[in-house]
């Protein structure tokens, strides 16, 4: 029953992921994005990192917004929307946040406008 509870989920989520006209590909958290790439993945920093960036990449049948959430242990400490301005099968966002020496298990959510969350991505800051 479970697994089909899980399955059932599954099939309903992708059908509003279908329905929405954008899917989120790829996530990573790093250090810099230079020519549109990640530089220097991150899983894991120390307090006395800066900032890190968020970068996705995604496929979109439409312009949208996405908003990329940032959070600490919970609690949301940032959140901006930035536009999808043309539909592409690939398109690449990104978003920086700074550290300022914030602790804890951090993760960053792509949130679709009615909300859904597309992809996240976890890393840890000592």
């Amino acid at each position: 029953m479970r697994l089909m509870l899980i399955a059932l989920t599954l099939i309903l989520a992708a059908g509003s992921l279908a329905a929405q006209g954008i899917e989120v590909t790829g996530i990573a958290v790093c250090k810099s994005v230079q020519d549109r790439a990640c530089q220097e993945p991150v899983e894991k920093t120390t307090a006395d990192t800066p900032s890190l960036t968020c970068l996705i990449t995604l496929k979109a049948d439409k312009t949208a917004t996405l908003k990329h959430r940032w959070s600490v242990d919970g609690k949301v400490k940032f959140e901006i929307d930035l536009p999808v301005k043309f539909a592409s099968p690939l398109y690449r966002q990104w978003s920086q946040k700074n550290l300022n020496g914030v602790k804890g298990n951090w993760t960053v959510e792509i949130v679709a406008e009615d909300g859904t969350v597309l992809k996240s991505t976890a890393f840890i800051v000592e």
